[in-house]
């Protein structure tokens, strides 16, 4: 069986996925299984007009939210043997939270680096110049030169499988209960290996689950507390 790597990276413009994409592309080429919520996550339209019929436009932002953290803390990141963390600058909140999370649970996480910018310290220093709680969360910590070219990518993806592969001797810890339960019921009725989440039907399934059950969902949130003006 193939062991799995859940790949925790900022998404948000051409030039952070396209590296997402042929860093994970390398991997699944030495037999890994890479969950890449750019990917292989919930598409945000799609997701957002099939709410749109089952929740009020109140509603509807949130639980576009709930559902996305949901899928990847609670089911790609648990079920996954490994996390690789893009540690680039600017630092992506989301990932800093996936790999504080998997700490938590020991799944082991390979920080991944390919920055030349230093903002707390220098790129000569032991950690690149990142900032050390980043770096803490990680169970190994790998630099690597800015990505010039396809030798380069395909050496830092076989650093990586060298790291993965060394550390699977970790053992698992609790899972977390509220986030745990959620998981389960978002996916009720769906193997998450062998189904594909992006149909219609199944996404309206997925939906479903999640309006059948809303207590299990809310915890996932924040209580807002007013403040008095």
């Amino acid at each position: 069986m193939s062991l799995s790597i859940y790949f925790a990276a900022a998404l948000f413009n051409a030039r952070e996925t396209v590296f997402n994409y042929e860093l994970a592309e390398r991997l699944e080429r030495r037999r890994f299984l890479v969950r890449l919520p750019q990917r292989d996550g919930f598409e945000f339209g799609a997701l957002h007009k099939m709410l749109a019929a089952e929740a009020s436009p109140r509603e509807l932002a949130t639980a576009v939210e709930v559902i996305i953290y949901t899928l990847d803390m609670g089911v790609f990141l648990t079920r996954s043997d490994t996390v690789v963390a893009v540690l680039d600058e600017p630092l992506d909140e989301g990932v800093l939270i996936e790999i504080a999370f998997a700490r938590q649970l020991g799944i082991p996480v390979v920080g991944v680096r390919t920055d030349a910018r230093a903002p707390f310290g220098k790129v000569e220093d032991p950690l690149g110049g990142i900032h050390f709680f980043a770096a803490f969360q990680c169970t190994e910590f790998l630099m690597a030169s800015p990505i010039l070219n396809p030798k380069q990518f395909d050496e830092l993806a076989a650093a990586i499988a060298k790291s993965v592969r060394s550390m699977q001797s970790h053992k698992r810890r609790t899972k977390d209960p509220a986030l745990h339960a959620a998981a389960k019921q978002l996916l009720a009725g769906i193997d998450i290996d062998r189904d594909n989440i992006h149909t219609e039907k199944n996404l309206s399934r997925i939906v479903r689950n999640y309006r059948a059950r809303p207590e299990l969902f809310s915890c996932l949130t924040p209580r807002t507390v007013p403040q008095r003006g």
